[in-house]
């Protein structure tokens, strides 16, 4: 799942990203757990990462959270001395 996600960021469009969110959301066994576990209510999260949405950074950090898994930022160059 974190290439998945990894890829997606690092290669593709904004839609490209928000797809790949909804996707793993749909993956869910159970999204009405999976949304508490995320801090939101079943139709708020799918509504933040449907067509056409740009869902807030703090909404992707919890959702991300809820898969155990953390944003990071890593830099595009190599470090200089």
């Amino acid at each position: 799942m974190c290439q998945v996600f990894d890829k997606s960021i690092r290669d593709f469009g904004h839609d490209c990203r928000r797809e790949a969110l909804d996707d793993t959301l749909r993956a869910q066994e159970n999204v009405v757990e999976f949304a508490k576990e995320a801090s939101f209510h079943r139709s708020s999260i799918y509504r933040s990462f449907s067509p056409n949405k740009d869902p807030q950074f703090s909404t992707v950090v919890h959702f991300l959270r809820a898969l155990g898994l953390r944003f990071a930022v890593v830099s595009l160059s190599p470090l200089r001395n």
